[in-house]
Order: C-alpha cells, then sequence, then structure tokens
C-alpha cells in the first residue's frame, strides 16, 4: 500500500465533487480542526464512511474502486468491487494511520 499523493487528492475531488460532498467536507475540516491528533484517524474514518455512503451513482462507484485500487497497488478495480468490507475498511485505517489526514483533507479542501 503507498502513501497519498497528489493525484490522490484529484482523484477524491472528482468523487467529492460528483457525490456533491462539499458541505460534508465542509464540517469535517471543522472537526478536523478542533479534535487532536489522536482523533484524526477517527474523523477521517467517518469521513470515509461518509464518502462511501454518498456513492449512489455508477460513476462515483466506479471512481472510487479505481482510487482505491490504484492506492493498494496490488489490485485492480474490479477485484475491489468485490472485496469483503471489513477487509477494506482495514486498508482505509491503514491509510488513514500511515498519511498525515488532516494535511491531506486540509489540502483537498482548497481543490474543492
Amino acid at each position: 500500500m503507498r502513501k497519498l499523493g497528489l493525484k490522490d487528492a484529484f482523484s477524491v475531488a472528482r468523487i467529492i465533487k460528483s457525490a456533491d460532498l462539499k458541505n460534508e467536507i465542509v464540517e469535517f475540516a471543522k472537526n478536523v480542526k478542533t479534535k487532536d491528533k489522536k482523533n484524526a484517524q477517527e474523523v477521517g474514518l467517518e469521513f470515509i464512511v461518509t464518502m462511501i455512503s454518498s456513492l449512489s451513482s455508477k460513476e462515483v462507484e466506479n471512481e472510487f474502486y479505481s482510487l482505491y485500487a490504484d492506492i493498494r497497488g496490488d489490485i485492480t478495480p474490479e477485484h475491489a468491487s468485490l472485496m469483503d468490507i471489513t477487509e477494506v475498511i482495514a486498508d482505509i485505517k491503514h491509510i488513514i494511520a500511515e498519511n498525515d489526514i488532516q494535511s491531506f483533507f486540509t489540502s483537498l479542501s482548497a481543490l474543492t
């Protein structure tokens, strides 16, 4: 699994725009500012769960699979779509733990 990069910010920005998640991101950004670093993982995971629940269109769903597969680096988007949710959640927790999520969301908010 690789660290998040600039291309991921643009991928997430496209997903946010397609899923109309801008208001949720503003709320999460406020939460990140008010919580300490120990809770950044919790805020990030809450955001990801909200984002996943907003994948109402097939286009957004496919964009998510592509992004997730790209970050993992060892699966295809098709494989990602068939994965067990507990494994996906474990991977998301790993991504959050390995990256400066607060900084990532701050950078991302400038793109949306």
